[in-house]
């Protein structure tokens, strides 16, 4: 996905966070000078989700199988909710 998105949309590497540990996507942030509010995150998981949202980060829930217990509250929460990340193309 991310070679997908740098290419699509002509990105260079180094304006884009692809991380996996949120305390580690907000310390890069602050480190480039990016403000939380300015990033997105996307989270298949409620917990995850409101650790962005209390960071302070737009959020776009990814369903997953192993999770679809929370889908309804992932959606109140989030930003956008998506079902397959093709939506967003």
């Amino acid at each position: 996905i991310k070679k997908y998105i740098l290419n699509k949309y002509n990105i260079n590497s180094k304006e884009l966070l692809f991380l996996d540990d949120n305390i580690a996507n907000v310390n890069e942030a602050k480190k480039l000078g990016i403000n939380p509010q300015d990033c997105v995150g996307f989270e298949d998981i409620l917990t995850g989700v409101n650790t962005m949202k209390k960071i302070k980060f737009q959020v776009v829930g990814v369903y997953d199988k192993y999770s679809s217990n929370e889908v309804e509250n992932m959606k109140k929460v989030c930003d956008k909710f998506i079902y397959n990340f093709k939506e967003l193309l």
